[in-house]
């Protein structure tokens, strides 16, 4: 089959995690595509240049509400570019939070939460010249300008995809889990991802680790909502004796490789309520960071019950005092 079909991602450096995310969906799952990144400097030349060579071009952006001012004018030009042959998407935490207003903006379809899959079957159903609209997982605007849902897909198995397109010398955080329990008022993770947590397994996450490692990176980090929380089927509280198993095989490897396991820090964090002497002890025996981030929101019992954290003030002091007996400095976040 020829090559017909190309995808042109916008990159820059604060969105740079998503891109290398999408790159590794598609060239790990979609036969027979070129993808193609680019900055806003070449944006426009790369793209009249795909246009006029492959059959199908999907532009792609994904981009988060704070890149909004600063991209706006840009996108407003590139979205102006129109060839009967060139499709336009957007995904990402605003346009999952704001489809009507992303679709406003002038692209052809949003992706609302995990992509995977939608993404997968958007590029097959394009080549293979089906109705885009039988996709789910997007929203798009018919020819009466209403906006339509298509529906969600069902959640993904991490192990299923890639942790970083290695093969392309890109590399970022590892993934290891999704989904959240707790339905606090102003997070997007349980709308979109669900209220059970899914996590990569133990095997898995070492076999990036190791890619990673071996290619003569050291500071491994992991993404996410609540690193404590890793291996609890459901996510409602920690399960120690999985967080061990993965921090200790994680370190064994490492040490074959003089890398680090930073873990409950940047860009992830830790819940106050997870902490406790069992797990803080198992984060000193076996991470490199120093520095452990507790998510409080608040300083009120009050504002905490309305954003419906499901911890306390007294919970934030306790993981503070715990963590610090341990050795380790706390930043602590407030929304």
């Amino acid at each position: 089959m020829a090559k017909n079909v190309a995808v042109l991602l916008y990159y820059r450096r604060d969105c740079k995690y998503s891109v290398y995310s999408l790159v590794s969906i598609l060239e790990s799952k979609v036969k027979n595509i070129d993808v193609y990144l680019s900055d806003e400097k070449e944006f426009l030349n790369v793209l009249n240049m795909l246009s006029t060579k492959y059959k199908n071009v999907i532009v792609g952006f994904s981009f988060m509400t704070t890149m909004l001012p600063s991209i706006l004018s840009f996108l407003k030009d590139v979205l102006k570019f129109r060839r009967e042959n060139v499709v336009f998407i957007a995904g990402g935490s605003h346009a999952s939070g704001d489809p009507v207003g992303t679709l406003d903006l002038g692209f052809n379809y949003v992706f609302i939460g995990e992509a995977e899959e939608s993404l997968v079957n958007f590029v097959n159903t394009l080549r293979e010249g089906k109705d885009l609209c039988d996709v789910e997982g997007i929203v798009y605007k018919d020819e009466n300008g209403d906006y339509v849902f298509t529906g969600k897909p069902k959640p993904i198995n991490l192990d299923n995809y890639p942790a970083f397109p290695y093969w392309r010398k890109m590399f970022n955080p590892i993934e290891i889990s999704r989904g959240c329990p707790f339905r606090c008022a102003y997070c997007q993770v349980p709308f979109l991802h669900g209220l059970y947590m899914r996590h990569r397994s133990i095997d898995n996450v070492l076999k990036y680790a190791e890619i990673f490692w071996s290619r003569g990176l050291r500071d491994l980090r992991f993404i996410s909502p609540n690193s404590l929380a890793y291996g609890s089927p459901y996510g409602s509280k920690p399960s120690p004796e999985t967080i061990e198993e993965l921090l200790s095989k994680l370190k064994a490897k490492a040490n074959n490789y003089g890398g680090k396991v930073f873990y409950g820090t940047f860009p992830s964090e830790v819940r106050p309520d997870f902490v406790g002497d069992e797990t803080a002890k198992i984060l000193r025996k076996y991470v490199s960071n120093k520095r452990i981030i507790i998510g409080a929101q608040s300083g009120s019992n009050r504002v905490l019950k309305i954003l419906n954290r499901g911890h306390s003030v007294e919970d934030v002091i306790n993981a503070v005092e715990t963590l610090t007996k341990y050795g380790f400095v706390v930043d602590v976040d407030f929304i």
